[in-house]
């Protein structure tokens, strides 16, 4: 059944002649606005019809991230956005679209800074380091090529304790000529025609526990909307691996293992 639907996305994402596996906009103010602004920080980033397992902090960092919904009302450009969530390194958001004759990537990383112990508990005391080497050492991370231009906090509470964490959110934004969008039109073209030997594995359960990052890939088009998320999708989705792949190696400050 995965691998079903593995091949029914990767056909709907590269654009067929055919919209039947499109999502249709659902052009509701309750949403967001025309140009995707969130009325506010509890509304879901991906449509609940086609994806039933995201956490709500995804929803979170997209919002917190600045970004628009992509399914609710056709923003007059197209956009591929992929996130990549990832458990043990800063989130990642590239945003690759064409609006008119004009093509950009933006990407985004939040970061933590710093945690800050607001209810004093020994249960907690692990959390208590402000400059910690963690923290630093993910700040460190972050590419030269990408600018701070967002600072904020978020308060967790927990059943021992109350306890806020400082985000900072970096971006870069590049402009592309037509020929690295042709480009990637022909990678979508290129794996529509996967077959069934592009199956999902078999533990595919288990490895989601075994440190995998989350990928989300959203295909915004006049047309309409279409979403797709796998969790290690290396060596059993290869056709989503190598659009997602390209998206990155445009960036060229991140790079994702074969």
């Amino acid at each position: 059944m995965r691998s079903l639907v593995c091949i029914i996305f990767i056909v709907s994402l590269f654009g067929c002649n055919k919209t039947e596996n499109n999502y249709s906009f659902v052009q509701s103010n309750e949403i967001s606005n025309q140009y995707g602004i969130p009325i506010d920080s509890t509304i879901l980033y991906y449509p609940y019809k086609l994806i039933k397992d995201s956490f709500h902090l995804e929803y979170l960092m997209l919002y917190q991230m600045d970004e628009p919904i992509l399914y609710n009302y056709y923003l007059n450009k197209d956009v591929y956005r992929f996130c990549w969530v990832r458990n043990w390194s800063p989130c990642v958001l590239f945003r690759f679209e064409k609006e008119d004759d004009k093509i950009s990537l933006i990407t985004k990383v939040i970061v933590g800074k710093k945690i800050l112990k607001m209810i004093d508990t020994t249960f907690i005391s692990y959390i208590n380091e402000d400059d910690s080497a963690y923290f630093a050492n993910r700040l460190r991370n972050i590419p030269k090529t990408m600018k701070e231009i967002k600072e904020f906090s978020k308060i967790y509470i927990t059943d021992t304790a109350e306890y806020k964490t400082i985000y900072s959110l970096f971006e870069k934004r590049q402009i592309f000529t037509s020929k690295e969008w042709i480009k990637f039109k022909n990678i979508l073209n290129e794996y529509s025609s996967v077959d069934s030997k592009d199956k999902m594995s078999e533990n595919r359960e288990i490895d989601i526990w075994m440190d995998c990052p989350i990928w989300y890939l959203e295909k915004h088009k006049e047309e309409g909307y279409y979403v797709y998320h796998s969790m290690c999708p290396v060596r059993t989705e290869r056709a989503f691996f190598n659009i997602c792949k390209y998206i990155v190696e445009l960036n060229g400050d991140f790079k994702i293992e074969n």
